[in-house]
């Protein structure tokens, strides 16, 4: 386990050590990780605000937040050149500063995989050392990142506040800057700010606003193109996920969208259920035929209930706002009723095509299983999520009608964390079109190899998976339910899980501790029942000393048979 050094002296000069052939492959590890997952749902099979049949798969966000500052800014400049207070070089200038920022919060996303790189690009330097000078070096753009209003800026903001604290960084240190919470907000406000700016003037109570500042004069409306709207929503879509993501695991108001009062009449949540009420009826054949399900088609169910799974989290958001703010029985069990619509359309809809589509899962890319473990992990953490705020509200009226929902949610999570144990993921050292060299480096056949888990671009969504599923197991060890045997085994896993992650992560280290404690104290204690043979974890499984949820992944749904991409 990595520790915080007490007379760390930070690298002289700062991040001298990174050479291109580092940043290059920090960069690819961003691409192949993050670009991979969140550009999936991002394409055109998960972006619900966007019809666009020749459009791809995966959209990575890069690409698209460019394109609508080119025809945004580019537009603008052509149009006031004259007029402009600018020059072309403080233009450009301006420009080259938003793209670096955004590099270095790439590279500071990624640097937390520091530790893979091959031996030759990290010898003589510690890894936790070099996160630290990456980290700091995005966080001190931060401030300029909030004030250069752009979407690749945006990006920039959103791509910092997944970028955990490194381990060695002080609460002193921490505490002076932008939090990754903030960067967040002010990301969502920028994607407002560009929304609204195209569209109608704008006005400011606290600053100057030029004139000649393009989101202060919109475009004509003929340079608003499909093309243009079409990027515009799917940034819109990406800023969406952001923003529901936050409200789920933070329990804070959703800022793009109403919250507990007027969700219902929201377009985008009309889109995402109408899509999902169309996608069950044109894959009723499907559902009939499973195994005549082609790649194609696996692909759309996986898109399609990463879809649906936005809509799950939004609804169980609103239910936790109603349950946290005291509202009216009536307007909890109106939230309530939405969060279980949702969660009926998953089950009915998705949750069938799943099961076949995990039976493709062995002849499938090593990019297409990761999705699929990423829904799976992401869709019943938030089931766990809405179980946890439930009992933590008492509403045992509620918790009742989530037996089977919840029995089922303890499961799947827990095989979900099992299959990326075990499923490999590996970046390709090949030179990838928009590096910042334009070289073919020696290094360019080395490829670095590593479990979903070790690579997730959401590490901490499995730390919140690991919590909510060792607070059960605690929970049922206490009570006498499951024995030691079984709760060493479970424990084991997750622990193995939290293993995996990186180190030099502050919130890894301490979920780590956390539950190393947890497990001692549950060890050494005294049981008051012991647990008879007959105990099972999830209803209808045969009577062991082993939880059911752990037997499941020894049978015939085991996951750990899956090859391994390599």
């Amino acid at each position: 386990m990595v520790t915080a050094s007490a007379s760390y002296i930070p690298l002289t000069p700062p991040l001298e050590y990174t050479t291109t052939s580092v940043g290059d492959w920090l960069e690819r590890i961003y691409e192949s990780c993050f670009d991979k997952v969140f550009g999936f749902w991002m394409g055109k099979h998960a972006c619900a605000l966007v019809v666009d049949p020749n459009s791809s798969i995966i959209s990575p966000p890069s690409e698209y937040f460019s394109e609508l500052d080119e025809s945004i800014f580019g537009d603008w400049e052509a149009r006031n050149q004259q007029v402009s207070v600018q020059s072309p070089s403080q233009t450009q200038q301006r420009w080259d500063q938003i793209d670096q920022s955004l590099r270095h919060a790439k590279q500071s996303f990624a640097a937390r995989w520091f530790h893979l790189l091959p031996p030759a690009e990290r010898v003589g330097v510690l890894p936790e050392h070099i996160v630290r000078e990456f980290w700091r070096r995005s966080r001190r753009d931060m401030l300029k990142v909030v004030n250069r209003v752009s979407y690749r800026s945006a990006l920039t903001l959103f791509l910092f506040s997944l970028t955990p604290v490194p381990v060695g960084i002080s609460e002193e240190e921490e505490m002076d800057g932008l939090t990754g919470q903030l960067c967040v907000q002010a990301a969502l406000q920028q994607i407002q700010r560009l929304r609204e700016g195209q569209r109608s003037c704008q006005f400011s109570g606290s600053m100057v606003v030029q004139a000649s500042d393009p989101l202060t004069r919109p475009a004509a409306s003929s340079k608003l193109s499909d093309s243009f709207l079409r990027s515009e929503a799917r940034a819109f879509w990406a800023a969406l996920t952001f923003d529901t993501s936050s409200s789920l695991t933070l329990n804070l108001r959703s800022t793009l969208t109403s919250g507990l009062h007027g969700v219902e009449a929201e377009t985008c949540w009309r889109t995402l259920r109408m899509g999902a009420s169309s996608f069950h009826t044109r894959t009723e054949e499907w559902r009939r035929n499973p195994f005549s399900m082609t790649e194609d088609e696996v692909l759309q169910t996986i898109a399609a209930a990463a879809a649906a799974k936005l809509y799950v989290w939004k609804m169980i958001s609103v239910l936790k706002e109603a349950l946290r703010e005291g509202s009216e029985d009536e307007k909890v069990l109106r939230a309530w009723t939405s969060a279980a619509l949702g969660i009926e359309i998953f089950r009915v809809t998705f949750r069938p095509l799943l099961n076949d589509c995990e039976r493709r899962l062995p002849f499938l890319g090593q990019v297409e299983r990761l999705n699929w473990y990423e829904l799976m992990l992401h869709y019943y953490m938030g089931i766990m999520i809405l179980v946890d705020a439930l009992e933590v509200a008492r509403r045992d009226d509620l918790l009742s009608q989530l037996k089977d929902t919840k029995l089922e949610a303890e499961h799947e999570i827990f095989r979900a964390l099992k299959f990326g144990l075990d499923g490999q993921f590996t970046v390709g050292g090949t030179q990838q079109p928009g590096s910042s060299t334009g070289t073919h480096n020696s290094n360019s056949d080395q490829t670095i190899s590593a479990s979903f888990i070790a690579l997730d671009p959401y590490p901490h969504h499995v730390v919140a998976a690991v919590h909510l599923l060792e607070k059960v197991v605690s929970k049922q060890y206490r009570k006498g339910q499951i024995k030691l045997e079984a709760y060493k085994h479970v424990n084991g896993t997750l622990l193995k899980c939290l293993a995996e992650l990186p180190q030099t992560s502050k919130a890894v280290q301490a979920a780590r501790q956390n539950l190393e404690n947890s497990f001692k104290g549950l060890e050494n204690a005294v049981v008051q029942f012991p647990a008879p043979d007959s105990t099972r974890w999830l209803s209808g499984s045969p009577p062991s000393s082993l939880s059911a949820i752990e037997r499941r992944t020894h049978e015939g749904s085991d996951t750990s048979n899956i090859p391994a991409e390599v």
